[in-house]
C-alpha cells in the first residue's frame, strides 16, 4: 500500500486523528503498538476481569480499530463504544477503546501503547 492510497481508503481517520499521519508504516513487518485486550463479565453491579492478552499489531490493524467508521458500526448494533485520547510518543491518538456489548453483560477495553 502506498501513502497515496492510505490517505484515499482512511480519509475519516485522517480527519479524525490528524496525527495518525506522522506514524504511517505501510510496511507490516515493523509492530511497534502494543495492544493489550482485556475482556470482563458483569457479576452483580461490578466487572470481573475474564481474560487479558498482550500483543503486538502492525499500523493497518491499529487504523482498522480506531477508525470512526468501525466505531459508528458498533455503535449502531446498539452497543457503546468509547474511545479515550491522550497525547503519546506519536502525537494525540486514540489509546484506549471501551466496547460494551448491547445487552451490557460484556465489556472489552483495548489500550494501546506506542514503542
Amino acid at each position: 500500500m502506498t501513502i497515496t492510497e492510505f490517505r484515499e481508503d482512511y480519509k475519516k481517520t485522517i480527519k479524525e486523528y490528524p496525527d495518525i499521519t506522522g506514524i504511517i508504516e505501510l510496511d507490516d513487518s515493523h509492530k511497534f503498538i502494543i495492544e493489550t485486550v482485556t475482556n470482563f463479565e458483569r457479576v452483580g453491579s461490578k466487572w470481573v476481569k475474564v481474560q487479558e492478552k498482550e500483543s503486538p499489531i502492525s499500523f493497518i490493524n491499529y487504523c482498522n480499530v480506531v477508525a470512526p467508521e468501525t466505531i459508528r458500526f458498533f455503535r449502531r448494533l446498539g452497543g457503546s463504544e468509547t474511545v479515550k485520547k491522550n497525547y503519546t510518543k506519536a502525537g494525540f491518538l486514540p489509546v484506549e477503546i471501551i466496547s460494551t456489548s448491547p445487552d451490557r453483560q460484556s465489556r472489552t477495553t483495548r489500550k494501546f501503547k506506542f514503542l
